[in-house]
Parts: C-alpha cells; sequence; structure tokens
C-alpha cells in the first residue's frame, strides 16, 4: 500500500497539468478522483472537469468512459492492432502507468494499477462521455 498524496494547501506553489476552473462550464460535467491512479496529475478528493461536447479520440488524453461499472476515467493508449484482430484497437489506462526502463521491462517500484482492453476503437467511441479538461477549484 502507498502513503497517500498530499495536496498543497490553497494558493501554494503546485504544478498542475490541467487548468483549475472556478466553476464548471455550461455542456461540461464532473468526474470526482477517489483514487490515486492518475496522480499527480488528479488527486484523491479532486473533481476532474470532462467536456461532454469533446468526443472524439485523442492518442494519451484523458476520458471519461461509460463502463458496465459507471462512469471511469481512463487515458486511451495508442491506437495499435493485436496480432488476430482486424480493427484498431486502444488499451485504457491509468495515467500513472509504470515506466519503461531501456531494456522494455517495466519498472515495477511504484503503484501499479491494471488497464483495460484491448477494445476496438469503433466500440470505444460510443462509450466515450467526454475529455476531461480541468480540474475543478478547491474550496477553502
Amino acid at each position: 500500500m502507498t502513503a497517500p498524496l498530499s495536496i498543497p494547501e490553497r494558493g501554494a506553489r503546485e504544478l498542475r497539468a490541467f487548468p483549475i476552473l472556478p466553476a464548471v462550464p455550461v455542456g461540461h460535467t464532473v468526474a470526482f478522483i477517489g483514487d490515486d491512479r492518475h496522480a499527480p496529475h488528479l488527486r484523491p478528493g479532486e473533481f476532474a472537469v470532462v467536456d461532454t461536447s469533446e468526443r472524439g479520440i485523442e492518442f494519451g488524453e484523458l476520458y471519461l468512459i461509460h463502463q458496465s461499472r459507471g462512469p471511469v476515467l481512463w487515458q486511451i493508449g495508442a491506437d495499435h492492432r493485436p496480432e488476430g484482430r482486424d480493427r484498431p484497437c486502444a488499451y485504457l489506462h491509468p495515467l500513472n502507468m509504470p515506466w519503461r526502463r531501456d531494456d522494455g521491462s517495466l519498472d515495477m517500484t511504484g503503484p501499479l494499477h491494471i488497464s483495460d482492453g484491448p477494445i476496438y476503437l469503433d466500440a470505444l467511441r460510443e462509450l466515450v462521455i467526454g475529455r476531461v479538461v480541468g480540474l475543478m477549484e478547491r474550496l477553502p
């Protein structure tokens, strides 16, 4: 079990991959971050802002995906065509995937989270709710 990430106090200098938004724009929704799968970009207790009009797949972006257990945030991995598959597929994974070493092996020293897939791109397009475009500003 890894130690929980500390969330800097409001106003503390921090580097973030997503802009901090003061309100949810029209046509957007939010997704609660309940774990550290996407840390340090998204932290437990935060809310990701999702643009529901941005449903086109861009590899490497983070999306809210409809799944049988409900909406789940996933980064859509690179387009590929596994052996024996006739159509392009993608894998869905958290932002803090283990890093590959120079020899191709995975660095398994940090927290590990499983991926989902492969999934055909045409099937995935039907499940995309929207793309993550920011974070809600934390209340004081």
